[in-house]
């Protein structure tokens, strides 16, 4: 009933129709006119109330998943074979609601796949990195690493953007693995470890907590450029760990075992469940930068952030805050007792060319010190 409605619409479109009302509307070479108007058809056609032939009213409502089709589908079987999985295996994660369509998001989404697509063939995705700074020693001592993608079409794209896009079409993994490998690489030319910095951290998506693989393969590129595990650290988020997943926490333990160090990100985001966090004994603890925001004028909220931060500290786990951009946000993470401190206050994520200037003036500090 539904899909003859579709194909009424639909006409100069191929349909396909798969098991629980999964329907894939075709759409070749379309801009984003062409989808404005075809989600609009949807709505109109799809969405509301519907009379089954008994007489009953059902309402109706229906959820868009974009999907770039591969341009190397050959075939009918094929493309219907790609379209199956993807529909099924990204139907849970539909977040764009055809009552509420953007379409601007949608034709967006489509353009950051091709243009990740295009990153990884032409090998443009790259690493930055941020400093983080050791008030003790009053310097800069870690560094924490970003994708970066420049793209010749959209430009410069936000990792935000593209995380979400390559967890869903499963390409996470190997940017993450791309994004070590580029570590590496500017590590070796800017000589980062022989100039005194100790650890390069990295972010692991959720995806690849359930890669067993995933160890291994970082293993094997630490190796190939003659590096060891404990220079690297790796964030997990806090609403990930919290969940205790068997095999996420499975492979947070065979990182540690291999000599990774393992932080968790974004802590006060979640539900901050202190037992589960210090019962796994983890190398570090980054305060989300939303917790500093929201307590550094509130008293009450001050006292209690002191607290945690003091159970965590002789639970032995080192503290970083987040987010700073102030003097001041930095004399408050002080003295609520954090180690480390990250934030455009100190340097924002740098490509490898910004590096070099950066770590020669770090250098030129120091000497300026010692006269």
């Amino acid at each position: 009933m539904i899909g003859g409605a579709l194909a009424g619409k639909f006409h100069i479109y191929q349909i396909f129709y798969y098991d629980n009302f999964y329907f894939v509307i075709l759409l070749e070479k379309a801009d984003e006119k062409e989808i404005n108007n075809a989600l609009t058809v949807i709505r109109e056609c799809a969405c509301g109330h519907w009379r089954l032939e008994s007489g009953a009213d059902v309402n109706v409502t229906a959820s868009i998943i974009p999907i770039r089709v591969p341009e190397d589908a050959q075939g009918v079987d094929s493309l219907n074979s790609y379209l199956s999985w993807n529909t099924r295996n990204r139907a849970a994660d539909a977040e764009t609601k055809t009552r509420k369509a953007d379409i601007s998001s949608v034709y967006r989404s489509l353009l950051i796949e091709k243009a990740v697509q295009r990153g990884l063939q032409n090998h443009t995705i790259d690493a930055s990195l941020q400093p983080i700074f050791d008030p003790a020693k009053g310097k800069c001592v870690f560094f924490e690493a970003f994708m970066r993608l420049h793209d010749p079409v959209l430009g410069d794209i936000p990792p935000g953007e593209i995380i979400p896009l390559a967890e869903q079409d499963g390409t996470i993994g190997r940017i993450e693995r791309i994004i070590l490998e580029r570590c590496c690489e500017t590590a070796e030319r800017e000589r980062i470890f022989p100039r005194g910095y100790t650890c390069i951290h990295l972010n692991i998506s959720n995806y690849q907590l359930l890669d067993e693989s995933m160890v291994a393969d970082y293993n094997e590129i630490l190796e190939r450029h003659h590096l060891r595990p404990s220079m690297f650290a790796f964030e997990i988020t806090e609403d990930e760990f919290i969940k205790q997943n068997p095999g996420s926490l499975k492979i947070i333990r065979e990182l540690k075992d291999a000599g990774y160090h393992v932080i968790l990100d974004n802590f006060g985001s979640s539900s901050m469940n202190i037992i589960k966090i210090m019962r796994e004994k983890l190398d570090g603890i980054k305060v989300d930068r939303r917790v500093l925001w929201g307590t550094i004028q509130d008293s009450n909220r001050r006292m209690l952030l002191q607290t945690v931060i003091s159970a965590l500290k002789n639970n032995g786990q080192t503290v970083y805050q987040t987010g700073i951009e102030t003097n001041e946000e930095a004399e408050f993470a002080l003295e609520c007792g954090c180690d480390y401190l990250q934030g455009y206050h100190y340097g924002a994520p740098m490509a490898e060319s910004d590096l070099a200037q950066f770590l020669l003036m770090q250098e030129m500090s120091e000497e300026s010190k010692q006269r």
